[in-house]
């Protein structure tokens, strides 16, 4: 890497790191993977319906919070 590089952009993603070191005449790019991957597993996976109506039914009625 060149030592005369001043500034760096990260960009990290559940699959790898992207570091980008650059100067106002040049760039070097260097794309990190993790020793271990793990599966990224959706917040709603093997459940049943969607959480958002579970959250809207437990909120009181209009006529409730009277």
């Amino acid at each position: 890497m060149n030592s005369h590089h001043f500034h760096a952009v990260i960009w990290i993603d559940h699959h790898e790191a992207r570091v980008f070191h650059f100067s106002p005449t040049d760039v070097e790019r260097l794309v990190l993977h993790p020793d271990h991957p793990t599966k990224h597993i959706h917040h709603k996976a093997n459940s049943i319906g969607c959480r958002h109506r579970m959250v809207e039914a437990a909120l009181p009625t209009p006529e409730l919070a009277r």
